[in-house]
């Protein structure tokens, strides 16, 4: 659920950063454009896991139900 909800909020992002650097440097721009989207999308991803599992911890290891 998470995961899907990040992937809308950074696609359009995505899309723009795409569209300039292909636009200027052509496939090389694709691939910076990739490879940001990579590295944003891990560090969302860890930091939402390290909140998740930090939760989790205070809680007494209880499991969301969601």
């Amino acid at each position: 659920d998470i995961t899907a909800k990040l992937h809308i909020v950074e696609f359009p992002l995505y899309l723009v950063l795409l569209y300039l650097l292909v636009m200027h440097y052509g496939a090389i721009g694709a691939a910076w454009a990739w490879l940001v989207r990579i590295v944003f999308d891990f560090g969302a991803l860890w930091l939402i896991a390290v909140r998740q599992a930090q939760a989790r911890a205070q809680s007494g290891g209880a499991r969301d139900a969601t």
